[in-house]
């Protein structure tokens, strides 16, 4: 049912009994929605979507070709483009004589399954390319637009009311298309109200353009508009496809409205220059350890659209204008590689070496983990301080050398590198105390800074016990009644950090 149609839909007589109503409708064709990266447009069409699956052995790509129409003079609204830095190229034609309606019902299918709603023939037509070519199109009602049209810069302040029927207040560092009368779209987003195509339309003007996927996505961002348009443009759109773009609108305008179409006018469109890129075949093997035959390398860099001319192990490779994120020779390995398939790799077993069995930990890491574990083993928790203290704190302890103050400090009590662990341990040591945790006992292992120099950073432990912290860390101790921590728990503290570290105590 559709939105003005309420009750039960009545079929029929000759409606297949037992058939299901989406097979019988034409409801049942499956819907793929794919994620997409941002450095695929040519992926945001079913077309590249079908060049890639064929490409890969599924099916056959076909409907290519995009004949040019014979058009009925010139075009009589004329573009000049004030922002080529915005706007590279414009294409531009008339269609007279149009009958805008519903489209028709195959149209309004394919739309409903992507979740478009149909609004009319021409408006239908501009979202069945976009979807199917990755090519967004606008159509202007021509009687609505006064004298010829300019791409510029918005100004300060200028607003428009674009399709969704609000209001958007623009700046300068916005592209618009306007007429004499102002701004009639907000270029790759989004057109004005004003100029729309409706039941009433005759003259129906399709405009094709290439925008500036930067200022695009700014602009788009700035004003809150999420658009089929927007989402094309601001990763990039075939630039050669511009043209053939509005051939291909042009035809279905034709076929479904009628109308007599003009020549296109384009502007400022030089054309697109193809990147080639020298590609040793033996790059395959050297990056991936596969080896891919060389001619089915170059079966599938045609099959994607790319012109490879082989000369010997390398070849020439012309990148095709809907590729811009093909930029190396890697960019090409990948290529080959996701149709070849990496489920083809051989699978190998893992070499053992006598490398990996040794041991893969230096001394002092060694070190470190033994001495945390005597203190841990002796009831101590390990604190983990900043390497930043006072200044003051650091004079105390043998610090403040000019080399060990920071140039831009994170905090003013932050400003020099530790010359000893202490400082922080009696200030976290200190902060439990004053919220009632008074049987404290805690250790660190870590660096400390005698100077600038990379040789001048020791590895550490330090340790602060308060209160009556005995061997558990607590007010518990074997010994009955627990009193004051003393300095022979400080001595075995010590006692036990070099003994974990191999050092000889019984010497001591």
């Amino acid at each position: 049912l559709s939105d003005e149609h309420t009750g039960i839909i009545d079929l029929p007589e000759d409606a297949p009994v037992g058939t299901s109503f989406a097979a019988y409708a034409h409801l049942d064709d499956p819907v793929i929605e794919i994620n997409l990266t941002p450095n695929r447009p040519d992926a945001t069409s079913v077309y590249g979507i079908a060049r890639d699956l064929a490409a890969s052995g599924l099916g056959r790509l076909t409907g290519g070709a995009i004949m040019p129409h014979a058009g009925d003079g010139m075009c009589p609204v004329k573009v000049k483009i004030e922002a080529p830095e915005l706007c590279p190229g414009f294409a531009l034609t008339l269609v007279k004589g149009v009958k805008n309606g519903p489209s028709p019902k195959w149209l309004q299918q394919r739309l409903i399954a992507i979740g478009l709603r149909p609004i009319s023939a021409l408006v239908d037509i501009t979202n069945y390319v976009t979807f199917d070519r990755g090519r967004p199109l606008h159509v202007f009602d021509a009687k609505k637009v006064a004298g010829n049209l300019v791409v510029r810069r918005a100004r300060d302040g200028e607003k428009v009311l674009a399709l969704d029927g609000r209001e958007y207040s623009l700046t300068p560092e916005m592209c618009v298309i306007a007429d004499d009368n102002g701004i009639e779209s907000i270029a790759g987003i989004m057109g004005g109200e004003h100029s729309g195509c409706d039941e009433n339309t005759t003259d129906v003007l399709i405009e094709s353009a290439l925008w500036d996927p930067i200022t695009t996505a700014r602009t788009g961002r700035t004003l809150g508009i999420i658009s089929d348009a927007r989402y094309r443009f601001e990763r990039g759109v075939d630039p050669e496809f511009m043209v053939p773009g509005v051939e291909l609108a042009t035809k279905l305008v034709l076929e479904l409205c009628g109308g007599t179409p003009t020549e296109i006018e384009v502007a400022g469109y030089a054309g697109h220059k193809p990147k080639i890129i020298s590609f040793p075949l033996s790059e395959v093997k050297r990056l991936t350890g596969i080896e891919v035959p060389r001619e089915e390398a170059l079966t599938i860099l045609t099959r994607l659209g790319f012109e490879p001319r082989s000369s010997g192990d390398a070849a020439e490779v012309k990148v095709p204008s809907w590729r811009p994120d093909v930029d190396g020779k890697a960019d090409l390995v990948e290529e080959v590689m996701r149709i070849h398939g990496v489920d083809n790799i051989a699978p190998q077993p893992l070499t053992s070496h006598d490398a990996v069995n040794g041991r893969i930990l230096t001394m002092l890491q060694v070190r470190t983990r033994a001495a945390k574990r005597a203190l841990a083993v002796r009831g101590m928790m390990e604190a983990v301080t900043w390497s930043f203290i006072p200044a003051k704190h650091a004079e105390l302890f043998g610090g403040g050398q000019n080399g060990l103050k920071l140039a831009n400090p994170i905090a003013a009590d932050m400003s020099d590198m530790r010359p000893s662990l202490l400082p922080g341990l009696i200030s976290a040591a200190q902060r439990n105390a004053d919220r009632g945790i008074g049987d404290v006992a805690l250790f660190e292992v870590s660096g400390t800074y005698e100077g600038d120099l990379a040789n001048q950073q020791r590895r550490v432990a330090a340790g602060v016990r308060r209160g009556t912290a005995k061997l558990e860390g607590s007010s518990r101790s074997w010994a009955g009644n627990a009193g004051p921590v003393g300095v022979f728990d400080a001595k075995a503290d010590a006692i036990a950090a070099l003994e974990a570290c191999g050092a000889p105590v019984d010497r001591l």
